[in-house]
Order: C-alpha cells, then structure tokens, then sequence
C-alpha cells in the first residue's frame, strides 16, 4: 500500500505541520511513512523472512532514530521526522505485539520457501480479501488531489515572489 501510507500518513501531517509549523519536515515524515516496507519487502521476498521484520519493529527503528540523531544532532528536526513517519506507518499497518516490539518478544517465524515470483504474486494479485486492493485503489485519487494541491500552491507562492511589491 505504497500510495495508502502516503495519503493517510500526508493527511495526518498536514494539519500537525500547519498548527505547528517549525515541528516536522514533510518529506521525512513520508519517507518514514515508506521505510519499513522499502526495508522489509525486498528482504521478504529473497530471503523468505517476515515481510513485516526488522523495519516494522519500533525497538529497531528506535534504536535506528536514536543513533542517526546522536551522530548527526544537526538533522535532528528531519530524523524526528523521519521517527514520524515510521510510527504512522506502524499504526497503519496495526503491527502486532510481536511485531512491534520484535527481538524483545522472541523470534521471527519463516514463511515457507517459495520463488520469488511465486511470492510477488501472491503479495499483489492474490489477495484473500479485496480490501487491501481497494484501500490502495481508492488512495489514487487522493494521493493525486494532495500532490496537485501542494504543487499548485508552490506555484502560485513563486508567482507571488516573482511579482515586485507584493
């Protein structure tokens, strides 16, 4: 759900960013919203481990905000962010226990060795339910309206910079 966690993670930032202004940088937030599964997806598929592994655990990810903002306290405000995003994206995705709070909980469970084509296919076209199908269906046309939004009104801000005395 690529666009899904871009919508509902942009639609809940916004009207955060607009109340408060100096708190978070938009483009962390929805790289954050994308992390964990540009993490865990790629390694599910190859090495066949959950695809909800290490980058949807928040004492990984944690740990992960923690020592990015130790070595780098001048990015803070866009590594916060980044935090941001990645815990919307666990809500989300309603992470289980285990999950969430993955090694602390015990192991990983293996899914059964299947090809790698075997796995996209079912991760994209066999789904048991078609909601998760018209979840992200239905988050196009936001996802659309929020990026022409945004663009139109950076847009119409470097009109109004061009334009001497206004």
């Amino acid at each position: 759900m690529i666009l899904g966690h871009l919508t509902v993670t942009y639609s809940v930032a916004v009207p955060i960013q607009k109340r408060f202004p100096g708190l978070c940088v938009m483009g962390g937030v929805l790289l954050g919203a994308l992390l964990p599964d540009i993490l865990d997806k790629p390694v599910s598929f190859i090495w066949g481990t959950p695809s909800r592994g290490a980058g949807h655990s928040a004492v990984v990810m944690g740990l992960v905000i923690y020592i990015l903002t130790a070595a780098l306290p001048a990015r803070r405000k866009l590594i916060f962010s980044v935090g941001a995003g990645i815990l919307l994206h666990l809500l989300e995705d309603m992470v289980t226990l285990n999950q969430l709070l993955w090694p602390l909980l015990g192991p990983w469970t293996y899914q059964p060795g299947a090809g790698l084509m075997e796995k996209l296919l079912n991760y994209y076209v066999r789904f048991k339910s078609p909601v998760p199908f018209l979840v992200e269906a239905a988050s196009y046309p936001f996802f659309l309206l929020f990026t022409f939004r945004a663009f139109r009104k950076r847009r119409n801000e470097r009109r109004e910079k061009s334009i001497p005395g206004v």
